[in-house]
């Protein structure tokens, strides 16, 4: 029987967490977030390694870059396996020097997984070519259901909108709006 516990950290910002997070076995580590802050992150780590030493997984899968440090810093004597939803790389909320940081920090990281996974294969490519290499990488396409298309007309019932002639543009978005995201690009092919 496989057994499982999520560690996850606190949403931070207009983020909104999934609903189905409080069903699932988990431990919220508070300290854990996204914004850098020294105290805060030695905190985390120092939690990590106690859940760790109780629960003794056989296996850590850890997601986000900060996860991802934290886990596979200091050798918790578990393997771990690293998954890069996306990447940092060209995010334009780092400067061009932090970026490098981050390459750097990811090389010497992949170094202590035994694995890399990744959500296709373009984002694996791009890793490598930044010279964060493995030997073993999975490529997990994100689980989505095959969109059955449908009328302009019914789509527009479905949204409640009555009144789409008054609008040159309408465009269904399920993501954080960050600048990572790239709002303006989608718009432009949209258009």
């Amino acid at each position: 029987e496989l057994e499982h516990l999520i560690v996850l950290g606190s949403v931070q910002g207009f983020e909104v967490e999934d609903s189905r997070v409080g069903t699932l076995p988990h431990i919220r580590i508070n300290s854990l977030g996204r914004r850098v802050n020294l105290y805060r992150d030695i905190s985390a780590w120092l939690e990590i390694r106690k859940v760790v030493r109780t629960y003794k997984p056989d296996l850590i899968n850890s997601h986000t870059f900060k996860a991802g440090l934290l886990s596979r810093l200091y050798p918790l004597g578990i393997p771990v396996l690293h998954t890069f939803h996306g990447h940092l790389l060209h995010d334009p909320e780092f400067s061009p020097l932090v970026r490098k940081l981050i390459v750097f920090v990811e090389r010497i990281l992949a170094r202590r997984s035994i694995a890399l996974s990744v959500t296709g294969r373009r984002v694996q490519i791009e890793l490598e070519e930044a010279g964060i290499r493995h030997q073993r990488w999975f490529s997990i396409v994100p689980g989505l259901e095959e969109l059955v298309p449908i009328s302009r007309e019914e789509g527009l019932s479905q949204l409640k909108i009555e009144d789409a002639d008054q609008f040159d543009l309408i465009v269904g978005w399920h993501s954080r709006f960050a600048h990572v995201k790239n709002v303006p690009l989608i718009l432009e092919l949209a258009s």
